[in-house]
């Protein structure tokens, strides 16, 4: 439960498999949007040690691995105002 004016702020990520990209980050902003909510916002999320997913993952499997180099995940954090 949110009581009316409280804000609410989620961390998801969107993630890339079989080379396509699953933009979930944008979908929940659209559902807070929806529901009622009002400023919603939608930030970047700057990448670090402290991650929402696993380092890594293989674009092609969807696999988590520890490469940094293929991090295929991109971190948001979504602000919304009930």
């Amino acid at each position: 439960m949110l009581q009316p004016g409280g804000l609410v702020a989620y961390a998801i990520a969107n993630s890339f498999r079989s080379q396509r990209r699953f933009a979930l980050a944008q979908a929940l902003a659209s559902v807070f949007r929806e529901t009622g909510f009002k400023d919603v916002k939608l930030r970047t999320r700057t990448q670090s040690n402290r991650r929402i997913l696993p380092l890594g993952r293989d674009e092609y499997t969807g696999r988590f691995s520890s490469d940094r180099c293929n991090a295929s995940v991109e971190e948001f954090i979504i602000y919304a105002r009930r």
